[in-house]
């Protein structure tokens, strides 16, 4: 009897030292925090097509640019030219290049914070393209490098299979303040609604 309650006595304690081990793991790991401003090269299309992303928190504005054929271009606004979406503090705005439209595509959709992450479920790590990358959902999806926490992919929900997830190319982000000129809409773009939804 005594053998019997001594080992159950030791597989809880083995247990217990375990989910403590797991616990402390998960605390570790911190969810990503972009910088203040930044800018980087992306592809999308399963690596096929271009784009960029332009970010400066100090101005609450995100644009994101997309190359000629891109899965966002053709899907959300029915063009196989370049697009660009531009986030301010509550709104983001459209432009379509080929045709010149810039319009307002949704409002209450505006520029992430920096820790917009806060709170997202710890994955684990997976390899993206050379990269060792920690994997987090919340919403979306997202890998950042183990080592510098700069984003490997951004993962949208949906049907996409990939067609319109980010790969960043980590060598071209570059932190630096974005010109404000980036970021400058016309008029008409703000009082026009897009007509796409």
């Amino acid at each position: 009897m005594k053998s019997t309650a001594m080992r159950r006595s030791s597989t809880l304690l083995c247990l217990a030292a375990v989910v403590v081990t797991l616990v402390a793991a998960a605390a570790a790991q911190r969810t990503p925090v972009w910088p203040l401003a930044f800018s980087v090269s992306f592809t999308t299309n399963n690596g096929t097509v271009g784009g960029k992303l332009y970010y400066d928190w100090a101005l609450k504005a995100q644009r994101i640019d997309h190359d000629a054929g891109n899965y966002e271009c053709q899907h959300f606004y029915n063009t196989t030219g370049p697009c660009s979406e531009v986030f301010n503090s509550d709104t983001m705005f459209t432009l379509i290049h080929d045709t010149g439209l810039c319009c307002t595509d949704l409002r209450g959709v505006g520029v992430v914070a920096p820790d917009w992450f806060d709170g997202a479920a710890y994955l684990g790590v997976e390899q993206i393209g050379q990269y060792k990358c920690d994997h987090w959902k919340k919403m979306h999806e997202f890998w950042t490098q183990v080592d510098s926490g700069l984003p490997c992919r951004f993962g949208f929900p949906g049907h996409a299979d990939g067609l319109q997830d980010f790969y960043f190319d980590i060598e071209s982000l570059v932190e630096a303040r974005q010109p404000t000129s980036l970021f400058a809409l016309a008029p008409a773009c703000k009082s026009t609604q897009c007509p796409f939804h």
